[in-house]
């Protein structure tokens, strides 16, 4: 696997606290940062699962005429000719 480096600018207070957070979970600061980026990313991911199943189940409670797919076609193609 290839490793890349990050630069991430940022105050010395934030910085700090960062330190002490990652500290306080037994953890060095880039590793600390790994995880919390790692996380990040899958909740960004489940978040779009999330609007995605939201967005299926409203178009599946949408009211709209229906028909066997034949038929509707059968319909279209009257209509058409009817014109």
């Amino acid at each position: 696997m290839s490793m890349k480096r990050l630069q991430v600018v940022m105050s010395d207070e934030e910085l700090d606290g960062f330190h002490q957070t990652a500290r306080a979970e037994g953890l060095r600061l880039s590793e600390w940062v790994r995880r919390t980026l790692r996380a990040a990313r899958q909740a960004a991911s489940a978040e779009r699962i999330e609007r995605k199943l939201q967005a299926i189940e409203a178009a599946a409670n949408w009211k709209a005429p229906t028909a066997d797919p034949e038929q509707m076609l059968a319909e279209i193609e009257a209509g058409r000719l009817a014109d």
